[in-house]
């Protein structure tokens, strides 16, 4: 099923005042459940032409609380910057005094001049932390215009390319993404290796991972790819007393929810089309 179907459906569920007067050009509206505090969202959508969002354009503002903060993270410039939530003009305003963070040659967190929200582009497949009180609970709206993907089409979708480290990105899919289906073309996944079967599988080498925030306090569930007869997928270790099962079923991402992708060290780039 195509992204535009899903997501257009999403609409139905969300009232038409939703759709504001800088969304006027919003097609799709897809409301992801708070479940963390600091909580890392896809960005599924592009603007009206096909280009990266704007950060002010990603979360839609309505019904977020005072003290909501949005975490944008360019790994291409190494730049950092904190947006607070002007709850009077419910926009996003650079935090922190006006000040935006970037990561040097030299490996130091060196001070800028934050620009703002609306200067600052989100490519569709990467990712941001949207910091919500702890008392608050409910959807988050991501929104924008959907993009189709067909396998059969070139240039179709959208490419994530992941470097080595780790990686904040998304599947900009408006349902739960399965690591296993085929709804994506992996290209270089680096594959862990096993000491033995699955029954007691232990890695004796990691490739990459895949990390998913399911808790506050670092809590997360962790994804190894692995190759081999009948083992072409992602999987995770399923414990019981002192060995471990390596098990590929239910390796879901949830709809609109970021994540962290760890690419091996030394194993250079390797790309995601959506």
């Amino acid at each position: 099923m195509k992204l535009a179907k899903i997501a257009f459906a999403c609409v139905a569920a969300v009232s038409i005042s939703a759709v504001a007067d800088d969304y006027s050009n919003t097609v799709a509206i897809l409301p992801v459940e708070k479940t963390l505090t600091a909580m890392p969202l896809t960005v599924n959508f592009t603007d009206a032409n096909g280009n990266a969002l704007s950060a002010d354009k990603v979360v839609k503002t309505a019904g977020l609380p005072s003290g909501s903060a949005l975490y944008v993270y360019d790994k291409d410039t190494s730049t950092y910057t904190k947006f607070d939530l002007d709850y009077t003009n419910k926009a996003w305003v650079p935090a922190n005094g006006g000040k935006t963070y970037v990561l040097n040659e030299s490996g130091q967190l060196v001070e800028g001049t934050a620009p703002a929200a609306s200067a600052v582009n989100v490519t569709r497949g990467a990712a941001v932390f949207l910091e919500t009180p702890s008392t608050f609970s409910g959807n988050f709206y991501v929104a924008g215009t959907p993009v189709d993907y067909d396998p059969n089409t070139p240039g179709s979708g959208t490419t994530t390319t992941i470097s080595e480290g780790a990686n904040l990105i998304g599947a900009p899919t408006a349902a739960a993404f399965d690591l296993n289906s085929n709804t994506a073309t992996w290209t270089g996944i680096a594959e862990s290796t096993f000491t033995s079967d699955a029954a007691t599988a232990k890695i004796s080498a990691i490739g990459d991972a895949i990390e998913v925030p399911t808790g506050d306090g670092g809590v997360s569930t962790t994804y190894y790819y692995r190759k081999g007869t009948g083992w072409n997928c992602w999987g995770y270790f399923v414990k019981s007393g002192r060995s471990s099962t390596f098990t590929t079923t239910g390796c879901e991402i949830p709809a609109g929810r970021g994540f962290w992708y760890i690419r091996k060290a030394s194993a250079g780039s390797m790309t995601i089309r959506w």
